[in-house]
């Protein structure tokens, strides 16, 4: 995080292109045109006629700071806003002849449709303040199911790296909110010598994690409701899958300082986000779905991630990029 010290020498495991997902693609043009209409509804666009910074946009409009962060980040990566290097936002050419009322190629209208999305149509209210719509449990268990896609590949990408730690015959994993227990169902499979633990709040999760591995018969890993303050134990290994992106900056500089204290020497965290980059804008949109969802939530840069890992005390930061799925779907670990 700015202002924290000075973290370790940062380096990316592995390179190359990143796949074509046309679920992806999908996903990125419904949250642009949510992102665009809701811009529009606001007035974003026409306070944008001439350079502003975020502090100026949010004192002048009394915008809520988290969520048009979020919004302008998004409209930023869809080539519809451009930033400055003094932080100042202004339209580009195309989002000044597309989405001011005073241009004659104006398309605002057209989105209008987009009216039939209640839960879209609330980011006005939250830009002014209002709270996120939130997750009932029976959406929140939806949620997390999808997360079985990113098991496989992420458990993967965790073993190409660091083979030293994982073939450590008292190998102790933490899995921190494990949902439905996709990974630990991956981590059991790939490493059967391995302790492993899952942790979750949610009692009605924690029951069909249970579920689940229940299938694994005796090598079925242990799942708790607790949090991770609760848990007793050290570890080697803490895994804390897509979860910053929910509690927002705050608590999740709070839970690495909880992790770093439940690692053995030498241990690793690891935490999985979706980072937002210049390769392609999904993550920037995603991160303001989650704003959308959650008071807190966001999408986190490439060099926030590891500047809150460095600065919770963890030494050797590296990202390892999850190839065969989001762009920007990222590991970042650090060691104690």
């Amino acid at each position: 995080m700015p202002g924290g010290p000075p973290g370790p020498e940062r380096r990316d495991a592995g390179d190359g292109p990143l796949p074509n997902n046309p679920l992806g693609s999908y996903r990125r043009y419904v949250i642009e045109a949510w992102a665009v209409y809701g811009a529009i509804t606001a007035g974003v666009f026409d306070a944008l006629t001439q350079p502003a910074s975020l502090s100026t946009l949010c004192q002048d409009h009394g915008w809520n700071r988290s969520a048009l962060q979020a919004l302008l980040r998004a409209l930023t990566a869809c080539a519809h806003v451009s930033v400055s290097p003094d932080g100042s936002y202004s339209l580009t050419d195309r989002g000044r002849r597309l989405f001011l009322p005073s241009s004659d190629d104006y398309i605002g209208d057209a989105l209008s449709f987009l009216r039939t999305t209640p839960a879209y149509m609330r980011y006005p209210e939250i830009l002014r303040g209002s709270e996120a719509i939130g997750l009932s449990e029976a959406q929140w268990s939806y949620v997390t199911r999808g997360s079985a896609m990113y098991a496989t590949a992420g458990v993967r990408t965790l073993l190409a790296h660091f083979p030293e730690l994982w073939g450590h015959r008292d190998l102790a994993v933490l899995d921190v909110g494990c949902g439905q227990g996709v990974y630990l169902q991956e981590l059991s499979e790939a490493l059967p010598h391995a302790r492993l633990l899952g942790i979750d709040p949610t009692q009605a999760v924690v029951e069909e994690a249970k579920a689940r591995l229940g299938v694994l018969g005796a090598r079925a890993p242990e799942v708790r409701r607790a949090h991770l303050a609760d848990v007793e134990g050290a570890f080697d290994v803490v895994l804390i899958n897509q979860l910053f992106h929910m509690t927002g900056a705050k608590a999740a500089v709070a839970m690495l300082d909880q992790a770093r204290a439940k690692l053995k020497p030498g241990g690793f965290v690891f935490v999985q986000e979706i980072l937002v980059h210049d390769d392609n804008p999904l993550p920037a949109l995603f991160g303001l779905n989650m704003r959308l969802l959650f008071n807190e939530g966001c999408a986190l840069t490439r060099d926030e991630l590891i500047d809150m890992i460095a600065g919770a005390g963890f030494q050797d930061v590296e990202t390892h990029p999850i190839k065969e799925l989001t762009p920007g779907l990222t590991y970042v670990s650090g060691r104690v």
